[in-house]
């Protein structure tokens, strides 16, 4: 124990290795502290309030986004290509009725219809479409001797599909003009005409402005060759004339445009 000045008296007390300091208050100070608490009034000491906590201002933290991610662009759509069927070609093949007949791709007959025409049946016998021509000198061959054989003045043509069989009005004059007017019983065959000038006149296109009876006269010029005076008279019923002079005249422009002679033949020299 340790006494320091001033009358405190000071206890130093170690137990269990504790330094405990014990102060004892004179007898003097305690009473003297009684004294001054006793005079004053008991005063309820009321606690400031502790001074506002100032809380520093609370930033929210940032608000962190996602990131933006842009969505991948859609590949664009595929169309599929429409299949279609492809279109279906159609082989048409164009050919003349001879040529038609020479290689088996038709058959034909003809049935006779006066002077001037004939019906032609054409039957395919092709797997190809057909475009048939009956060009003019294509001639017609009766199958009775008593009966003239005809032959087509302009050019007709006629589709004919696989197998089909089909008929054909052709524009037609007669030759061997001594014979008989063909008929609805007579038939024909068909076959390229013998003579040369006859199919050279009849194919330049210069005859066709001529009218049917002057036609008529310059193919049987070829095929008969009469005199002036030696035709057979064309006409209505039983009347008929040969040509006149003014008709002889156009029969040599015919010849002479297609560049066939006229002196050739009797009744125009």
């Amino acid at each position: 124990m340790t006494t320091r000045p001033g009358g405190h008296v000071a206890r130093f007390v170690v137990a269990a290795g504790v330094l405990t300091l014990l102060v004892t208050l004179t007898a003097c100070e305690r009473k003297g502290s009684e004294t001054v608490g006793s005079s004053q009034a008991t005063v309820p000491t009321t606690p400031a309030p502790p001074p506002p906590t100032t809380q520093p201002p609370t930033t929210p933290p940032p608000t962190t986004l996602p990131p933006t991610t842009t969505p991948p662009t859609p590949p664009p759509a595929t169309t599929a290509p429409t299949t279609r069927p492809a279109p279906t070609t159609t082989v048409v093949r164009q050919i003349s009725l001879i040529d038609a007949l020479d290689t088996g791709a038709v058959e034909a007959k003809g049935t006779g219809s006066g002077l001037e025409s004939m019906r032609v049946s054409i039957t395919s016998k092709s797997s190809d479409r057909l475009q048939i021509k009956v060009l003019p000198g294509t001639v017609f061959g009766a199958s009775s001797r008593s009966v003239q054989s005809m032959v087509a003045r302009d050019e007709t043509s006629l589709s004919l599909a696989p197998g089909e069989t089909r008929s054909v009005v052709v524009d037609v004059a007669c030759i061997n003009m001594h014979l008989g007017t063909p008929g609805a019983a007579d038939t024909f065959s068909v076959h390229s005409p013998e003579s040369e000038d006859l199919l050279t006149i009849l194919q330049n296109p210069n005859i066709r402005r001529y009218t049917f009876r002057v036609q008529q006269f310059a193919i049987w010029t070829i095929s008969d060759n009469p005199t002036r005076g030696g035709y057979v008279g064309l006409g209505t019923g039983f009347t008929g004339s040969g040509p006149s002079d003014d008709e002889i005249q156009q029969i040599r422009d015919i010849f002479t445009a297609a560049g066939v002679s006229p002196a050739k033949y009797r009744a125009l020299r």
